[in-house]
Order: structure tokens, then C-alpha cells, then sequence
């Protein structure tokens, strides 16, 4: 459960650092330190490592650009609706497919 939680939040603080250029370099610094202590947490319980995905980050920006815009929270859903605003296939296949728990 505990390693759930830390899942839930490296996803949360990668996809809301690279909301913007300033962010995302900070993001990049940080991620690689979220990813560490993830990982430690990992090991401590048996589980293989995890590894930075540029594009999968960039997936999840967007779809936390899309959240932002539809008013929603990332609790409402795991996937981007084709039409709305903000709506991107990379924030959509991010959605589906993070560590992020359905609602």
C-alpha cells in the first residue's frame, strides 16, 4: 500500500513539475531523485527498478493540462475525452496507462 502511495506521488509531482519551461528543468533535476527514492523503495520489497520515460512524462503533463482545463481532478478519471479542450492522444495513453489507481 505504502509503495502505492509513493507510486501516486512521483506520477502527481512529475506530471505537475513539467507544467512549464522553468518546471520542467526543476522536474528533470527532481525526477531523477523521486525516481531513486522510488526505486529504493522498490528494491526494499522485492520489486525491479523503474525507469524516467521523457515521453511518458510528457504524457503526463499533458494530461494534467487537460485536468486543469476540463476543472476536473485526476480522481474523477484515467483517460482524456477526444473533443474536449485540451484533449491529446499522449495525455490519453498517459491516463490509461500510469500508475495512477482508477477512480
Amino acid at each position: 500500500m505504502r509503495l502505492l502511495r509513493v507510486a501516486a506521488a512521483v506520477a502527481s509531482l512529475l506530471a505537475a513539475g513539467a507544467a512549464t519551461d522553468a518546471a520542467a528543468a526543476r522536474a528533470d533535476y527532481d525526477s531523477a531523485q523521486i525516481i531513486a527514492a522510488l526505486n529504493g523503495q522498490r528494491a526494499a520489497n522485492g520489486i525491479p527498478p523503474v525507469r524516467n520515460s521523457a515521453s511518458m512524462a510528457a504524457g503526463c503533463a499533458a494530461y494534467d493540462r487537460y485536468v486543469i482545463r476540463n476543472g476536473m481532478s485526476v480522481a474523477d478519471q484515467n483517460f482524456e475525452v477526444r473533443g474536449k479542450p485540451g484533449y491529446t492522444a499522449a495525455g490519453d495513453h498517459a491516463a490509461r496507462t500510469s500508475v495512477l489507481p482508477p477512480p
